[in-house]
């Protein structure tokens, strides 16, 4: 059961979508938010090699642009505040500096899945689509990760992406536990060069879900060489899905450099959110 979200806030238009999501997954679950709008200090105030009589400038830089950190991110605390309000949902909100991963870290403990911008880079920065303080949060943080979407949300389905590797059934289980899909249809998919294998790894994972009272409302066993990510990005557009669920490793399960190829991909190229656990 989704009790308690944590959301990692800045000031990049995807963190305005993750606290959409995130308000959303609270109002259906009456679960709580704890909004935690960050401000990247130890980057900020980064060394930098500057020249005679450059120091004062870097200061006043510095200074300057925590400024701004601060009001673009009591802009963005109020405004979720604001519309956990009008919601009714309860949320909590504060600002806090520091390094994001170290922060969420800490945070997260009493918490069941962190709400992250897919962008989000606590910094001033905005990237383009997984930034190195996201990276980080992924990699070191055993929480799910809920990656908010880069538009807003296609439409209903949830797509749940297996492939019987361990992060993907760590992935599948914490969705049914924490009730991901509630009220949602999930469409199951699993892909393999062989069709009777698709169908046979899909099979518990469709069978796990409904003891948890998941809608399953498809299972599609899909025999193909081609690659995985390409499969789940097409039905993410062909079902309008709101939201992939998915192992945080590829589908060979095994920790490829810092993720699997199939995750990268989705990483950087899937248009609608994302939950990630490994």
């Amino acid at each position: 059961m989704l009790t308690r979200l944590l959301l990692g806030l800045d000031a990049t238009p995807s963190s305005t979508q993750a606290a959409a999501l995130a308000l959303g997954l609270a109002a259906t679950h009456g679960a709580t938010v704890e909004a935690l709008a960050i401000i990247d200090t130890p980057w900020i105030t980064r060394p930098m090699a500057v020249g005679i009589g450059g120091s004062a400038y870097k200061v006043a830089t510095e200074v300057a642009e925590l400024r701004r950190a601060h009001a673009e991110a009591q802009t963005a605390l109020q405004a979720v505040l604001d519309q956990a309000r009008q919601r009714g949902v309860t949320c909590e909100g504060r600002i806090v500096e520091g390094r994001p991963a170290e922060i969420l870290a800490a945070a997260a403990i009493p918490a069941d899945a962190i709400v992250l911008g897919h962008g989000a880079e606590f910094s001033g920065g905005a990237a383009d689509r997984i930034g190195p303080s996201v990276r980080d949060i992924l990699v070191h943080n055993p929480r799910p990760i809920l990656l908010g979407p880069s538009t807003p949300v296609l439409g209903e389905p949830v797509l749940v992406a297996f492939d019987a590797s361990l992060p993907s059934a760590r992935a599948l289980h914490m969705a049914a536990l924490l009730g991901i899909g509630t009220g949602r249809r999930i469409v199951v998919l699993s892909a393999d060069a062989d069709q009777a294998v698709a169908a046979a790894r899909a099979a518990p994972a469709e069978q796990l879900l409904r003891a948890h009272g998941g809608n399953v409302s498809d299972v599609l066993a899909i025999g193909s060489t081609a690659d995985p990510a390409e499969i789940i990005l097409n039905h993410v557009q062909s079902l309008r899905a709101g939201m992939v669920i998915m192992g945080a490793y590829g589908h060979t399960g095994l920790r490829e450099k810092l993720f699997g190829s199939c995750t990268r991909a989705l990483l950087h190229a899937c248009p609608t959110a994302l939950m990630v656990h490994h």
